[in-house]
């Protein structure tokens, strides 16, 4: 009885072990299956990195100069209840300084509602030029927060005429304005609203597709201050004189 069982304990074991086998022998048949997913993951995985939009982080310091007040001036100013005139100063220059007068004022004057990129026709990120652009293009008027905001596709011919493509919408419509220039720095009418095309002779553009997106300044602005953040780095972050 005891061999019986001892057999049948064996046999059991043989069956595992040959299961086990038989599973990793099916896997190892399966390695070129398993070595295509993993490059096609990985390549998913690049070209998600390469789209995406890339995050800076910039900072900044910026010293608080004060005139230190006379002593009738602090006593009442302490009589008045103001016990820390100073912090109270730097919280107001914080304020000013994250104001979305202020920022708004940056965005206009380094015209930061234009981006302008290389069209390419490709999915991976293609960088903003800023200054490096062949071709600038900005607002004319005052009242910038009525500004509408565009794509614009820009070509220039063998013959140097420049082919300017704008799109917006209006009331959920896509619109589409074809505007042709023979001659640099020239005005065209978006929506109502008047922007000044120039050419940056520094940059070549032959041949090329440049892409340039308008942002209504107020959005801009909006995102900007959404993300500045000031802090005192110290508790008197100031110099007196």
């Amino acid at each position: 009885m005891a061999e019986a069982n001892k057999q049948i304990v064996m046999m059991n074991r043989e069956e595992d072990s040959t299961f086990d086998l038989k599973l990793l022998f099916t896997i190892f048949s399966k390695w070129p299956l398993f070595v295509v997913s993993v490059v096609c993951f990985m390549t998913l995985a690049e070209l998600y990195y390469r789209s995406r939009t890339p995050m800076f982080e910039t900072s900044a310091s910026v010293i608080v100069e004060q005139t230190r007040n006379a002593p009738e001036e602090q006593m009442l100013l302490q009589g008045m209840g103001f016990t820390n005139t100073l912090r109270n100063n730097i919280d107001n220059e914080i304020g000013v300084l994250s104001s979305p007068n202020l920022v708004g004022k940056l965005v206009r004057d380094m015209h930061l509602y234009a981006d302008y990129r290389w069209d390419d026709n490709v999915i991976t990120y293609r960088q903003n030029l800023y200054k490096d652009t062949p071709i600038m293009v900005m607002f004319v008027g005052e009242d910038m927060g009525r500004m509408p905001s565009a794509e614009l596709h820009i070509t220039c011919s063998g013959s140097g005429v420049y082919n300017v493509e704008a799109q917006y919408r209006k009331e959920k419509r896509k619109i589409v304005e074809a505007h042709r220039l023979a001659l640099l720095p020239a005005r065209i009418t978006i929506d109502g609203a008047q922007f000044e095309v120039s050419r940056n002779d520094s940059i070549p553009f032959d041949g090329q597709r440049l892409m340039v997106r308008l942002t209504n300044p107020d959005i801009v602005t909006a995102h900007y201050v959404k993300s500045l953040n000031i802090t005192t780095s110290a508790q008197f972050s100031t110099q007196l004189n």
